[in-house]
């Protein structure tokens, strides 16, 4: 496990690393590390075909609940079945406003609010508060890796994902972080 030292050394490792290797100082907000261990939880599910599997970085869980990236991937599925089934070059739908479907009503009614309603949602998503724009998803993409990426990142709003997207070193940290994701479909149809 890489990087996030502060969660994962206790205090006084930290402070020795400083001492000895000038290493970056102990955060007032770190008390009783470690927080984060190398120790895995396993747990098993049963999986059914229409199932998946949303394998995410930090990055990705900072813009996106996870009932906004389930109910994307939803919009995904819909979207690129839809496609095939047109088999025309018409442009993807952007969504916008309130969207029933079988997979349930997933947007508020209106664009500021987000898939899932993250109102309900008991967790926080930091960047798009940082970034200070509305949560507006759009179906454009034909991976649907891209797709959450590219919503984690503005969605709808270009503007704002070109900018996150041209910043590097340090400044880009601030603004976002890595961003991985992969989905795994337990069937063989997508």
């Amino acid at each position: 496990m890489f990087g996030d030292a502060g969660l994962k050394w206790s205090v006084e490792n930290q402070k020795e690393v400083r001492k000895r290797f000038l290493g970056g100082r102990v955060r007032d907000v770190v008390k009783t590390p470690p927080y984060v261990t190398a120790e895995p939880v396993i747990t098993t599910t049963d999986v059914k075909p229409g199932d998946f599997l949303i394998l995410g970085c930090d990055g990705i869980w900072e813009s996106l609940s996870s009932e906004e990236a389930v109910s994307l991937v939803g919009l995904w599925l819909e979207s690129s079945t839809s496609k095939a089934k047109r088999l025309s070059s018409v442009p993807p739908l952007a969504v916008k406003g309130p969207k029933s479907s079988r997979f349930g009503g997933w947007f508020g009614k209106s664009t500021s609010q987000s898939a899932g309603d993250a109102s309900h949602s008991k967790e926080k998503t930091v960047r798009y508060e940082q970034w200070r724009i509305p949560k507006t998803f759009v179906t454009v993409d034909e991976n649907v890796a891209t797709h959450l990426i590219r919503n984690s990142l503005g969605g709808e709003d270009t503007e704002t994902m070109r900018a996150l997207l041209t910043r590097t070193g340090s400044l880009a940290r601030r603004l976002r972080d890595d961003m991985t994701v992969t989905v795994v479909f337990f069937d063989d149809s997508t």
